[in-house]
């Protein structure tokens, strides 16, 4: 995990954000390419039978990746590149990531983009007001947020519900609500500083081994709670679930900060629609703990970013 920060120190003191972007979305493109091939080699004319894991052998995990290149090519399109650039970083990985999101069929993903681009959207819209004005408007906007919530409880309208049928899921997440209970109970074996880390999904621990066995996971490997907190608190206990929350809580107040002074650029909109990304992927994935995972690098990634932009706003060098 040291040696991964230290190259993403490095990484964000050597690489320009832009190339960095750029860079980003054609690695994603090349491996989506990858795995729109192995799958056309395995299904052929049939691909759309099967959710399209590729190479990451999950659907959620290539998921994201494609969520993540949809944020970033839709950036970069609306970014002050030349026209060429924009085709080529911006407009061909957006097209590919969105065939291989259709293809992957995860509901979590397809929910998360949709709330990163609203988020950015009403975020944008609020940005069109003065800055005196911006704080009223958000609480307006709160406002009516909690009086729809408000309605929501008093009609006793399955909303939540709804959104699942909408995508074929049932009430149980297929599995995960099972699950979560499950990892609290285990978890309160020890609830300070959990059993360890990555000390559970091991090969001859029982309770593991009955919910391989359970969900039918031959191969032992590849496999969660499907929620970051509870996988947390397995773990690393209560202790590592303030960790990470707090990473999350402060990427999310940051960037929004940052929105609300300095409006929308090619900076605050990445760091915000990744920090609302992240929380919104973090109550049904785990893909923050871990020492090499893409959503680890680009979290740590964003917050050496933030570090640059800054600087670059104190020095007036920003692009």
């Amino acid at each position: 995990f040291l040696v991964m920060a230290i190259c993403i120190v490095i990484i964000a003191r050597t690489v320009r954000y832009m190339a960095f972007l750029q860079g980003l979305t054609t690695g994603i493109t090349l491996v989506l390419v990858m795995s729109l091939f192995k799958a056309l080699s395995v299904y052929g004319a049939d691909i759309t039978s099967t959710p399209l894991a590729g190479l990451f052998g999950s659907k959620n995990q290539l998921g994201f990746v494609t969520v993540l290149g949809i944020l970033v090519s839709f950036m970069l399109l609306f970014s002050d590149l030349e026209r060429f650039k924009k085709l080529l970083f911006g407009l061909g990985p957006l097209i590919i990531c969105s065939i291989c999101l259709g293809l992957s069929q995860s509901a979590t993903s397809i929910i998360s983009i949709l709330f990163a681009l609203t988020v950015i959207f009403t975020a944008w819209t609020v940005t069109r007001f003065p800055i005196a004005l911006r704080g009223v408007v958000i609480f307006m906007a709160l406002l009516l947020l909690a009086t729809l919530a408000t309605s929501v409880i008093a009609f006793d309208i399955d909303v939540f519900g709804e959104v699942l049928r909408a995508f074929g899921k049932d009430s149980t997440l297929t599995g995960r609500t099972y699950l979560w209970g499950e990892g609290i109970r285990i978890g309160m074996e020890n609830p300070v500083l959990g059993l360890g880390y990555d000390a559970f999904w091991v090969p001859n621990n029982p309770p593991a081994e009955r919910y391989w066995e359970e969900f039918d996971i031959a191969g032992q490997s590849g496999f969660n709670f499907h929620n970051m907190y509870v996988e947390a608190f397995v773990i690393l206990g209560i202790l590592g679930i303030i960790s990470i929350s707090l990473v999350i809580i402060y990427l999310l107040l940051r960037s929004f900060y940052y929105i609300t002074r300095d409006g929308l650029n090619i900076y605050t909109s990445l760091f915000f629609s990744f920090a609302c990304l992240m929380a919104v992927r973090s109550i049904s994935e785990v893909e923050f703990i871990g020492p090499f995972g893409l959503q680890i690098f680009i979290s740590l990634s964003i917050l050496m970013r933030m570090s640059e932009y800054k600087r670059l706003i104190k020095n007036n060098a920003l692009d």
